[in-house]
């Protein structure tokens, strides 16, 4: 009977460790579903008339550089005026659980600043 209590004992930690696992791998993938994707994008200006456009980033992007780009009101020649970095966050059940109301991150989580 001494023999058994160990061999009990072994499982129920075997199994215990097994469902902790399980749970911590869960959260992981949750918590990279919330962060979503990151893009990068380039806001271009018109010199003349002020026409802003964004479009995707591309190599060699720099902010103050001319593009080959023309304004599609007055024909000038267009700026990068603006590099910057946008979050698609998908809004899942996990922002909603995993903050309190009341802590500033909660609501910073569920406003898109554009």
């Amino acid at each position: 009977m001494q023999a058994e209590i160990p061999l009990i004992i072994l499982l129920t930690l075997s199994l215990y460790s097994l469902v902790m696992v399980i749970l911590t791998a869960v959260g992981i993938r949750s918590q990279r579903r919330v962060r979503g994707r990151e893009r990068i994008i380039t806001q271009v200006v018109c010199e003349n008339c002020g026409y802003k456009v964004t479009r995707s980033f591309t190599p060699g992007d720099y902010v103050g550089a001319k593009t080959r780009e023309k304004c599609p009101r007055c024909g000038s020649p267009m700026r990068i005026s603006l590099i910057f970095v946008e979050k698609d966050a998908s809004i899942s059940r996990y922002l909603f659980t995993s903050r309190e109301p009341g802590n500033a991150g909660y609501y910073k989580s569920l406003i898109r600043l554009k």
